[in-house]
This record gives C-alpha cells, sequence and structure tokens, in this order.
C-alpha cells in the first residue's frame, strides 16, 4: 500500500502555519496575494495620489538642478587652465552675494580671496581648481595656516571638484569649511538669480522717479487778472487818479 506524501519541513512553525508546509505555500502564494489585491482596490486613489506626488517631486528636483548648472557656467570653470582665472571668478562671485572681497598677492600663504564679514567674520578662501582629481589634505592645511596671517577668523576652500575623505576628516577637526561642486554650483546660480533680481528693480526705480518728479511738485492755481482787479459796478461814477 502505497503511503501518502507527506509535507515535511525543517522550518519551524510561525504563528501555527509551517511557512515550508502545504498550508504555508497556500497562504504565501495565495492568501497573501488576494489580501494585497484587495488593499490596493479599496486605497488604489490614495496610492496613486502619493505616486504622483513622488514623481512630481522627483521631476521637479531634477530640472531645478539641471536648471542651477546652465545658470551656474560651471562648465565655463571646468575650462579654465590658469588658477588665477578660478580666484578671480570667486571673487566676483562673493561681491555677488553681497560681500566685500579682494584678491590676494601671488604669494598668498595658503589664501587666494579675503572676504569680509562672510558668516559675519573675516574669511580667508583657499581656491583650488583641479581638472579631475579629488582635492586632499594640503588644501586644509594652507587654509588653517593662513588664518594667523590675514588675521581672519573663519576659513573656506572651493573647488570645482570633490574632496578625500581625509580632508573632511581634517577640515572638520579644524572647523574649515568645505565647498565641493555641487555647493560652487548652487552658490553660483544664486548669485546669478540675485543680480537678474537686483538689475530690475534699479531700472524700475529708476523709471518711477522720472515720472514721479513732475506728479509730486505742488499744484498752484494761477489767479487770473479778473481775480486780481478788484470789482466794480457800471453805475457806479469813475474817478480818476
Amino acid at each position: 500500500m502505497a503511503r501518502r506524501r507527506r509535507f515535511k519541513s525543517s522550518v519551524q512553525k510561525y504563528s501555527g502555519v509551517k511557512l515550508n508546509s502545504k498550508n504555508g505555500n497556500l497562504m504565501l502564494f495565495v492568501i497573501l496575494p488576494v489580501i494585497a489585491y484587495g488593499m490596493l482596490i479599496n486605497y488604489w486613489r490614495q496610492i496613486a495620489v502619493v505616486a504622483v506626488l513622488a514623481l512630481s517631486l522627483y521631476l521637479y528636483k531634477k530640472y531645478s538642478w539641471r536648471k542651477a548648472i546652465r545658470k551656474s557656467g560651471i562648465h565655463d570653470i571646468d575650462k579654465m587652465t590658469d588658477g588665477r582665472d578660478f580666484e578671480k571668478r570667486l571673487r566676483t562671485l562673493f561681491i555677488d552675494l553681497g560681500f566685500k572681497a579682494r584678491l590676494t598677492p601671488h604669494n598668498d600663504y595658503g589664501c587666494d580671496v579675503v572676504v569680509e564679514k562672510y558668516r559675519g567674520m573675516k574669511t580667508v578662501v583657499q581656491a583650488k581648481l583641479s581638472s579631475r582629481q579629488a582635492i586632499g589634505l594640503g588644501a586644509v592645511q594652507e587654509a588653517v595656516t593662513s588664518k594667523a596671517m590675514y588675521g581672519a577668523i573663519h576659513a573656506l576652500v572651493i573647488t570645482n571638484r570633490e574632496y578625500t575623505s581625509k580632508a573632511r576628516v581634517l577640515a572638520e577637526k579644524n572647523g574649515v569649511e568645505l565647498w565641493n561642486r555641487d555647493i560652487l554650483i548652487r552658490k553660483l546660480a544664486q548669485a546669478s538669480k540675485e543680480d537678474k533680481v537686483i538689475q530690475p528693480i534699479l531700472h524700475e526705480n529708476q523709471s518711477t522717479n522720472f515720472f514721479l518728479i513732475p506728479m509730486m511738485a505742488p499744484s498752484v492755481e494761477m489767479e487770473t487778472a479778473e481775480d486780481i482787479s478788484p470789482s466794480y459796478n457800471d453805475d457806479d461814477p469813475l474817478i480818476p487818479f
């Protein structure tokens, strides 16, 4: 007599059902999909709304980032071959952001640009233009030593690329701020946006003042000769003077 095949399993029971048993397979491949399908039928509108919002947020971030890259001119910076040009571009960037900035001489002692009142402090900026290579410890060390040379409180290193992990650790230990490629793109795009906003305001104020000057003058009613001369009747005798 043939024995009936038994569903044996080495897996321990979980909630009274063996996961490898016949009942376990039924629960895994039939019951759970039916429950998931029922939840999807009942809440498909909410799921669709969440999916649309997530997709919209993703597309908006992607579009905003591409727009920021176009405005920043980062590709023009990548084409630079002279580090001095990069330093001049950073000076212009800080001026556009509303800070006073000046270049240092070629023998800069680790500082390329001095920025006044950045984060409320005098800041030394070390500019590192790189084609592909990540920036290492040397830039952070130069920025730290230049603070004492220029009497600054804050140090900042800016590059068009990235930093090594050791450079990030050293910067964190010494309180040096790091701008990598992404931060630089955002700052350049921000400066470009602020510059475009300020210029129309200046033109609008100039045109408004031009047209408002005549309107602001007080209106004076001119008195006619009839108002100045005394009134008299035709029947009154004329008295010669």
